[in-house]
């Protein structure tokens, strides 16, 4: 987790100041007390070797040839509020990176990954759901500078936190992007309904009976096996 965020905040020029903390290990008692005081100062402590890879990491995104020239100009971390025209509520969102390439406002959002690969990816895509995503910033943008969502184009940069740090640039199919403006909407609407009815709904009202994950329930059974063997 601080890898990603300090990676984040070299690639952007934003984020909380590191401490870079030089040992080996966070194990003795030095390291340990300059990473407590780090903390209590609001900074991010990391090991020299995490810091220094966190640095390869971003050097690679801002020298990549294809992605590198997003981050040339721009600004970083930029909030935007807008109200629902549909359902009335206010709405929030946070980018990454907002720059204008090939003529269009460009939404930029880092994501680092063990594995960038396009096989990967959209497996993250639909895990984490970065398919509702994708249209919420779009939308988001497109209430705020009062312009059609189509107008305005969105781009995930995905670096490994791995040698030798492969950037890849995915802009999502409009079919996808569609699915999530649609769920999106589903999940507006929801919104809107519970909070005037102050009832929210959850997996169940009663006692509900719940059994362990079959794979552990394999590994607790083994272990048993294997005492007993």
């Amino acid at each position: 987790m601080e890898l990603g965020t300090v990676v984040h905040g070299l690639i952007l020029g934003t984020g909380q100041p590191v401490r870079v903390v030089a040992a080996d290990d966070w194990r003795t008692k030095a390291a340990r007390e300059a990473q407590a005081e780090a903390i209590l100062h609001g900074q991010v402590p990391m090991l020299a070797a995490d810091y220094e890879r966190a640095q390869a990491i971003a050097r690679a995104v801002r020298e990549d040839e294809d992605t590198g020239p997003l981050f040339d100009e721009g600004d970083a971390e930029q909030s935007m509020f807008w109200r629902d025209p549909e359902f009335g509520i206010w709405l929030r969102g946070r980018l990454d990176w907002l720059t204008y390439f090939d003529g269009m406002p460009t939404i930029v959002d880092v994501k680092t990954a063990s594995d960038a690969s396009p096989e990967e990816f959209a497996r993250s895509v639909d895990k984490y759901r970065y398919y509702m995503q994708d249209p919420w910033y779009r939308d988001g943008l497109a209430a705020v500078l009062k312009c059609d969502p189509g107008d305005i184009d969105f781009v995930f940069c995905v670096v490994p936190t791995v040698p030798p740090y492969l950037v890849m640039t995915y802009r999502l199919e409009p079919e996808d992007v569609q699915l999530g403006r649609e769920q999106n909407r589903i999940a507006r609407e929801k919104y809107r309904d519970c909070s005037e009815a102050d009832v929210w709904p959850k997996w169940s009202r009663d006692i509900h009976p719940l059994a362990l994950p079959a794979y552990a329930r394999r590994r607790i059974e083994s272990e048993i096996n294997d005492y007993f063997d």
